[in-house]
This record gives structure tokens, sequence and C-alpha cells, in this order.
């Protein structure tokens, strides 16, 4: 071995000699002490900022509504319209504590002045209420929803625990107007200086962030482009210096062979570049733990990784300088496949985003005797007779529309599709205005029909048994009668539906999602919607169970006309039952029901059944995937399917808690049962998958035909990108090998339908790896057969 230990060190010595290496080392200490300077602290979550309000609108017009029941409101024609209740007491009192200033400007809009007030503005006059109780009424809390976090804190005393507990209370008194909030949140340090903005994360998420997106996006800069070109520029000469006359023959009259001379150069100059990022990233853990509390051992892998991707450059500078004998070439043939590699990288990314992107199911089911499915591409469903997705409603890509999940309803004529379109729903639940529901007709070559107007900030539809449908938005859920679902609306009708009908109670009514006032909200006034949350009905809508923050709720419709179809929509539901849920209430959940058992799954938390009637908790499922679960089906007989975001898929049985894990590891979405009790399934971007639950066999599966351009990224820009190494793709493997996740997930505008981005480990690795292997072949092939 000391032969090859001496060619290692010479190659170190012939880099040691260049004043870029220098150079790169003061600045990667020079990086390192500037990052030592930031830290963190946490703090009690209760100033507010624009960020919080997911509902500025309803807010608005709740401070509206609660002015309208002041001394004034008998000069007001609709005021007699507006009944108080508990929720708009405890509004009015919190409105009299409001700066002067505000409550003019919402007078002039009770008033009918057009007048929009900065959502700033509504942030300030609450963080005002932090200061002051005198707004507070024991005995009207007493009927709202205060989370019992506020009990502790209000035991805990301290002036920052009870401006918490005063955000708590003011919370509760909007239902659906503010985001989910962690207790505690992150205020960033920099040397002795705070930011002026809290980050309102837990410090559990801010570590994953830091992990997940900030730590891989400076490793895959610094060690990625910038140590990754120093380094091709500092061991350039290590292969031409070593052809020098003399060189050559001193160092072949060791005991060694030329191809290990070769190998022997190629790993020193890997080693000297390993040498580099090792003080990186070490100082890089070390800044990590001692100011962010982050003792995260997975970050050195990012040494081996780094390492990795410099070969892959330096085979090629190992060749150019074989071949051409000069340092400056070297260089400059590197360089010029850095630019080869990023293009292929980049038009990869682009059929990535615009052809094999628009077409994953992130939704499938079986509605009536179809099978439909929602993607970026709009609202399509599968034809057999063609193997192929055919489109129903176009999602306008470019134009960020949301279609909701068709549901499936009896009409007189048969089954219907009922679905609707809200434009801009990508990134605003409320859209560009009220969404108009269409009705497609199956037996009619899928033609749709405009009816009703929907409630502003709709975002979902539930159709139990197809004899009903319920709607929900943001904050509420209401019933929207059969008969005006099916009935085709005129554009005069369209019309007067969308448009306010004068009067304050009208305005209010459209500001909250109200609507024209035609739909009422059938939760009870304790009740509101806030993320994360997911909903089921029973199949005959006896029941209905909300897992929303904390709460686990079961609800059955109310009053005396409980047994009536049209009247019944306006009853308001009651709390038959009610749980705690376990885990952080600002993480994403999901629930599904089956066989008289609830299964509820939160991210970073176990899985949890519940008795279907009583809500007594009945087991805690452990587990790898309960952590990383994104979506759960409930199929038979008190068993569940559960989508993790690394795409794998289990039927898990409630009464044992034992689970069976589905072949696969690709899985986009999951559905319902078909009419053979076999459970639908979407994989590997659009493919449908039929699954035997009882043994979690695949039955069979089905692959659409693909378009032109799908044709494309298939047979020549997949290979090509096995074929060159995607160097940039690397940066996924260190994300995950950082985070310890498989994916990213990113919630939607409405919060009710994630979007999962995986990492694709193979594709980098064996592309990277195989290109390095053939290029060293030709190395050594080539420096073995020529005389030099």
């Amino acid at each position: 071995m000391r032969p090859y230990i001496a060619v290692i060190v010479d190659s170190f010595r012939a880099a040691l000699a260049s004043k870029v290496l220098w150079v790169a080392i003061a600045a990667i200490w020079l990086v390192i002490g500037l990052l030592a300077l930031a830290g963190y602290r946490e703090v009690l979550t209760a100033e507010f900022s624009r960020g919080d309000f997911r509902n500025a609108k309803r807010f608005k017009a709740q401070l509206v509504r609660a002015s309208a029941i002041g001394s004034d409101a008998d000069e007001r024609d609709d005021a007699v319209m507006i009944r108080p209740t508990v929720r708009d007491q405890a509004v009015a009192k919190m409105l009299t504590q409001m700066p002067e200033d505000l409550r003019s400007k919402l007078n002039r809009f009770a008033d009918g002045e057009d007048l929009k007030i900065d959502v700033d503005d509504f942030a300030d006059a609450l963080n005002e209420l932090l200061d002051n109780d005198q707004w507070y009424d024991a005995d009207l809390y007493e009927g709202l929803a205060v989370p019992r976090e506020a009990d502790k804190l209000v035991e805990l005393g301290t002036d920052e625990a009870i401006r918490r507990v005063r955000r708590l209370r003011i919370e509760s008194a909007f239902p659906g107007v503010f985001r989910t909030r962690p207790s505690l949140s992150i205020r960033p340090t920099y040397a002795w200086l705070d930011f002026p903005q809290d980050l309102p994360i837990a410090s559990g998420r801010f570590q994953s962030v830091i992990n997940q997106f900030v730590l891989p996006l400076i490793i895959s800069f610094l060690l990625g482009f910038v140590l990754v070109f120093l380094g091709i520029v500092v061991t350039a000469p290590i292969i031409p210096g070593m052809l020098q006359p003399g060189s050559l023959h001193l160092l072949l009259s060791k005991p060694i062979t030329r191809s290990s001379l070769l190998w022997s150069k190629f790993f020193g100059g890997c080693a000297f570049v390993l040498l580099c990022v090792s003080q990186l990233v070490i100082g890089l853990y070390l800044v990590a733990g001692f100011r962010l509390d982050i003792w995260n051992l997975r970050l050195l892998w990012c040494i081996p990784a780094s390492v990795f991707i410099f070969s892959v450059f330096y085979s090629v500078s190992v060749a150019a300088g074989l071949i051409f004998r000069s340092e400056v070439l070297s260089i400059g043939i590197t360089c010029f496949f850095g630019g080869l590699v990023w293009i292929t990288g980049t038009i990869g990314g682009l059929f990535d985003g615009f052809v094999t992107g628009p077409d994953r199911v992130a939704r499938v089911d079986r509605v009536g005797e179809h099978v439909v499915g929602l993607s970026q591409n709009g609202l399509r469903r599968f034809d057999p007779s063609e193997s192929a997705w055919v489109e129903i409603a176009d999602a306008g890509q470019f134009r960020q529309d949301r279609n909701l999940m068709p549901v499936a309803i009896q009409t007189p004529d048969g089954v219907r599709l009922a679905s609707t379109k809200i434009e801009r729903g990508e990134i605003n639940p409320f859209g560009l205005g009220a969404s108009t529901l269409r009705v497609y007709d199956p037996q009619n070559n899928w033609d749709s029909v405009e009816t009703i107007t929907l409630r502003p900030a709709t975002t979902g539809l539930f159709a139990p048994g197809g004899e009903r449908l319920f709607g929900v938005t943001l904050s509420q859920i209401y019933e929207i009668p059969i008969k005006d679902a099916i009935k085709s609306a005129s554009d005069d009708d369209k019309d007067d539906q969308a448009k306010p009908q004068g009067g304050l109670f009208s305005r209010l009514s459209n500001l909250m999602g109200d609507g024209n006032g035609e739909f009422v909200n059938i939760l009870p006034p304790d009740v509101g919607l806030s993320q994360p949350r997911d909903i089921a009905f029973a199949p005959d809508a006896s029941s209905l169970w909300i897992a929303s923050g904390s709460r686990l709720l079961r609800l059955t419709p109310g009053g005396d006309d409980a047994d009536t179809d049209d009247d019944n929509r306006n009853a308001t539901w009651s709390i038959e039952a009610e749980a705690q849920l376990n885990g952080p209430r600002e993480n994403r959940l999901a629930m599904a029901v089956s066989g008289g058992v609830i299964m509820v799954g939160r991210k970073d938390s176990a899985i949890e059944t519940f008795d279907a009637e009583t809500l007594e908790p009945a087991r805690t499922i452990e587990g790898d995937f309960a952590a990383d679960m994104l979506q759960i089906r409930g199929i038979d007989d008190g068993k569940f399917a559960v989508l993790s975001t690394d795409g794998s898929l289990r039927i898990i049985d409630s009464a044992n808690g034992g689970f069976t894990t589905v072949s696969g590891n690709d899985f986009e979405s999951i559905g319902t049962l078909d009419d053979g009790g076999k459970l639908m399934a979407a994989e590997k971007v659009d493919r449908l998958v039929r699954i035997d639950p009882a043994t979690a066999d695949r039955v069979d599966a089905v692959r659409p035909s693909l378009s032109t351009w799908r044709k494309i990224d298939r047979y020549l820009m997949s290979p090509l990108r096995f074929v060159v190494p995607q160097t940039g793709e690397f940066g996924n493997v260190i994300a995950s090998a950082i985070s310890g996740e498989d994916a990213v997930v990113i919630e939607d505008a409405s919060g009710d339908g994630p979007a999962v981005s995986r990492y694709d480990f193979v594709r980098p690795i064996v592309s990277c790896g195989g290109f390095i292997l053939v290029m060293m072949l030709f190395n050594t092939v080539y420096f073995a057969t020529r005389d030099f």
C-alpha cells in the first residue's frame, strides 16, 4: 500500500500548492463564522399578523355584524334580520375596545359605503386587545370552544401566558377566520438582535424546515456548485502534471501498475476535496447544534454525497487531462460538460412540470359507475374502451383554477355527477367570485348544466347515499337541496344569486361566505371548521364526523323536522359526542369511518381509532407509516387503507392493529371500493390499480395510453436522464438524507388537498454512479494502451 499512499500524498501536495485552495478554505470558515451568529428562541404565540388571517372578509363581516346589534341597530332597515348570538355579543364587546378609527370605518361600511380596510389594521386592532381584558366576559365564553390550552396558561399566570390566553379567546370568537398556529413560535436572532417578526411555527417544524430546506440549500449551493468548481480548478493540474516528461517515468518506477497509478491519482483528488468538504459540513453541524439545537448526525451524509458529485466532474477532468495534457482544457471541457448536465436537467425539469406533473392523479375515486380523477389537468374520467383518461373539465393550469372532486347524486333521470370549478382557486379559496354547481350527465356524452350558485370558498362536496348534497366552506357546512342542484339556471338567475340583494344583512352574508343567504350553516354555534381538518358523513347522512384541530366530533341532524328533506337543510345539527385528538393541533390530519370505527391519523403522531358512536378511544397504532400518513380510506368491517407520503400503501385492521403492505411504493391516491369489492388506487402518475383488501394483493393494473409528449418523455427524456448524470437531482438525495423525509408535502390554498413531491433517489444515484464507472473504465483503458 505504501506506493499508492505515496501517489495520493503527491496529489495532495500538488493541490496544496494552489492559492485558490487557501482562498476557498478561508471563505469556508468565514461563512461558518457568519452562520454561527444566527439563532432563535421560543415565545408563546400571541401577536397577530396579516399572515394569520385565512379569511379576512369573514372577520370584517363579523365585526360589522356585531356593530349592527348596537344601540343604533333599530335605525337600519334590516337590523331585525340580524339575530344576536353569543358569538356576536362577544365580538361586540371586543369592538368597543378597538381603535375609534377602525370602528368608524366599519360603521361607514355598514351604512353602505364600499370601503376596503387593510388587513394590517385588523391585526393592529387585535394586538391592542392583547394588552387588556375589558372585552372579556366569562359567561359569554362558556358557550365558545376555547382550546383547553387556555386553562393551563391561566394557571401559569405570566404576562406572556395571559397574552396567549387572550389570543385563544379571540380566535374562538372568529371560527374559520385565522390559520391554526402552534402555541410556541420561533423568534429568530442574529448576534444580539431579535428579528422584528416571529415565525408562527413550532420548534419541531422549524427544525424540520431547517433540515429539509435550509441546510440542503446551503449544501447544494456551496458543495454542489462552488466547491465542485473550485475543486476542479485546484485538481485539474494533477493529471497533466503526472504526464510531464520524467514525472510519469519516476512514478512508474515504483512497484505500481498504470491502472493503479491512475486510480490512485483519482482518489487523491477526491480525498483532497473530502478534506475541504469535511470542514464545511462539520462546521455546519456544530453551528446547527450549538445555535439551533439541531444535533442531526444525518448532516454528515453530505460529506460522501458531495465527494460523489465531485467525482462525476473529476472523471471528465481526468479524461480531458489524459487526452489533451492541458489543465486549461481540462477545466474548460469539464465546465462545458457541466453546462450539458445543467441543460439536460433543466429540460427534464420542464417535462416533469409541464408533461408528467399535470397528468399525476392527485385524487381518484369511483363515482357511481365511473372512475374519475383530479389532476393539474383538471377533472377527468377513465374511459375503459380507449384505455385513456378523458377530460371532463379543464383546470386552466396556467390560470391556477381548482376543480372539486365530483360526487354522485340521484335524480329522477338517473345518476348525475356534481362538481364545480373555482377560478384561481389554487392560490385563493375564494377564487374570483362565486362558483356555480355543474351537473354532468354520463348518459348524454357528459354534457354539463350550470345550476345553483354555491357559497364562496366552497372547498368540497359530499353526497351521502346520493340522496343529499352538502357543501363545505372554510368554516361551515351547508346543505344544497337536490332539486335545486339539478335545476338549470338561466343567466339572469345566476346573476341574481351571485349579487347581494341589497341591505346590510345580504352584504354580510356574502362577506361571510353565506352567498345570498339561501343556504344556512348546519354546524352549531360553538363549532367552526379550522385547518387542519377532515370530514366524513354516514352513508344515510344520519351522522357527521369532524376532525378539526384537536377536536373530534360526531353530529346528528337536529330540529323537529329532522326527517324532512328540504326543510332540514336549514336545521342546525347537534353534537352527540366529542373527543380530544393527540398531537400538535397544527399538524395535518386525515380521517375515515369504517365498520363502526373512526380512524384518525396526524403528521408525526400515532394513528388513533375511536368508537364511531361514542368516540371512546379504542386503539393506538404505531408504525413509521403513521407519522408520514397522507390519506386514509375506510374499506369495510373496520378495515382501512392508509397511504403514506413515500407512496406506500397499507391495509390496516382496526380490530387488532395489524397491517399488510401492498406491493409497490409509487401510489398517488386511493379511492373507495368498486362493485366487486376491490380497492381502487392510482400509481405511477396515472396508472389504475385494483387491490383485494382481504389479502392486500394486486388484482390488476391498467396503464392508460400515452399522449405524444408523454411518449417523448418516457422513451427519450427518461433514458437520456439516466445516461447524462443528474447531479442537480442529487440535491433531493441530500435533502432526504438530512431531513429523513421521503417527500415534501405542500398544502394548497384550501388546505384540503396537499400536493406531494416525492424525492427521486434512484435516477441521480444510478446515473451519476454509472457515469463515474464508465468514464473511469475509459480512462483506465486509454491510459494503459497509450504510449506516454
